[in-house]
């Protein structure tokens, strides 16, 4: 991935599950996207820029699934 310049979470998401999502069964597929739609506060967010307290406030929602906040 580009670190040369600034990247978003989600540019950082798109890079990354294109590179992993045909090596994953497609059940293993659904849950990232879930986490990564769930996570949709950090989407915008340049990656150098994102706290651990950001992450923190993402999972922190009571309508999420476990396995969706373990995904995050």
């Amino acid at each position: 991935y580009c670190y040369k310049r600034r990247i978003t979470f989600k540019e950082v998401y798109e890079l990354w599950s294109k590179d992993y999502f045909d090596k994953i069964a497609p059940s293993t597929q659904r849950t990232w996207v879930a986490a990564f739609k769930h996570s949709h506060a950090l989407h915008d967010m340049k990656i150098n820029e994102i706290k651990v307290r950001d992450f923190y406030l993402a999972i922190r929602r009571k309508d999420a699934e476990k396995i969706i906040m373990e995904r995050i």
